[in-house]
């Protein structure tokens, strides 16, 4: 699958009611949503908006895995998997690097959490177990491990005068939005 230069738009407003449309819930039963995979995914010049915020996006990704499954009961929900190998983003003025993602995600109207997600990048890699609360004003919980292999890190950033090493991260993370 190749997409070229996509444009995303995500608004939310104060009440945390989103641009996205609703499902329409036809049925009180299980539902596989999507069940996915592809073998090679590119996009190319992406282009992605949050609120007025732009962002510049290309990926190329082996092997695309994503299923989800949504369950109606307590207002909603989706669960399931997201993963790919020898993936390669750019993000703004960064360098790509390949990396493979493997993460289990569950999200409701209210929250979302990514337990695990599994990022392996050229001798280096991060466990990540997150949860973002209220998408209008977001609160997110984090924890992480990760050992970082900082030449490659040098590389990415474009940046020589990062030192060379093996970093060894571990802790949690908190963030709240305040309104104003």
């Amino acid at each position: 699958i190749e997409v070229d230069h996509p444009v995303a738009h995500l608004l939310v407003n104060a009440q945390g009611q989103t641009n996205l449309p609703a499902r329409k819930n036809s049925s009180q039963s299980q539902t596989n949503l999507f069940d996915l995979a592809i073998r090679h995914a590119k996009l190319s010049a992406g282009e992605a908006y949050y609120g007025d915020q732009k962002l510049l996006v290309a990926a190329d990704l082996h092997d695309l895995t994503f299923r989800s499954t949504y369950d109606p009961l307590e207002g909603g929900r989706y669960y399931g998997r997201l993963g790919y190998r020898d993936g390669h983003l750019v993000y703004n003025q960064y360098a790509p690097m390949a990396h493979d993602l493997a993460a289990e995600f569950n999200a409701t109207r209210q929250r979302l959490t990514l337990r695990p997600a599994v990022v392996n990048v050229a001798g280096s890699r991060l466990n990540l177990e997150a949860t973002v609360r209220d998408y209008s004003n977001p609160v997110i919980d984090a924890r992480y491990q990760a050992e970082i292999e900082s030449g490659q890190l040098r590389r990415v950033m474009r940046n020589s005068d990062l030192p060379a090493g093996l970093l060894r991260l571990a802790g949690t993370a908190h963030y709240e939005s305040v309104p104003g």
